[in-house]
């Protein structure tokens, strides 16, 4: 929905949009792609676009909202704060760990990664890491597995003694659509077969 508003926009041809993890509450980072170039509205013409956010139920509040171009250039907010340069480097460990991953894939194999930083201690300069990553059953041989610890912590400069902490959880790989039909006909057939036989 968020998406969908601001592509009503004739200067964006498409928007991105991800919900920031809790850690970061009630946020998006939004990624644009202008209609063309120079089209791409600046800071103050941003601004006035999220208002229109108000307009949807439980969207967040521009305040909690980065925006991107397609590069990876911070648009919006154009003034730095803590917030903002914790979630920039979140996002850039988000790419770095995809970037290991993707080679590893198999096939069309779905990975997600989402990365929260806490906030930096006293004596710390950085705050503890927290990297999920989601990974179809399928997406990455098993040979690869033992090694997706070592890879991602080492892609994300994980260390135990700050207390970072790496998830990796698998789910149910999606079924082929064309499977799905043929496995939906041969049900249905079986059916009409056990009502012929039935009556």
């Amino acid at each position: 929905m968020l998406a969908r508003q601001l592509e009503q926009f004739s200067c964006i041809r498409q928007a991105r949009v991800q919900l920031a993890p809790q850690s970061w509450q009630s946020g998006a980072v939004i990624v644009l792609e202008p209609a063309r170039p120079e089209a791409m509205p600046d800071a103050a013409a941003l601004d006035r676009m999220l208002d229109t956010l108000a307009l949807i139920p439980d969207a967040p509040d521009k305040r909690h909202v980065l925006v991107f171009d397609t590069e990876g250039r911070r648009l919006y907010p154009d003034h730095e704060t803590d917030e903002t340069a914790r979630r920039e480097q979140e996002v850039a460990l988000e790419r770095q760990a995809l970037r290991v991953l993707r080679p590893l894939l198999d096939g069309n194999g779905r990975a997600e990664v989402l990365v929260s930083l806490d906030e930096a201690e006293k004596g710390r300069t950085t705050g503890r890491r927290t990297i999920s990553v989601l990974l179809e059953e399928n997406a990455v041989p098993e040979t690869v597995r033992p090694h997706l610890e070592s890879l991602l912590g080492q892609a994300c400069a994980l260390e135990e003694g700050r207390g970072d902490a790496l998830r990796i959880c698998f789910l149910p790989a999606r079924r082929n659509a064309a499977a799905l039909r043929g496995l939906a006909l041969t049900f249905a057939v079986l059916a009409l077969a056990g009502m012929a036989a039935f009556f």
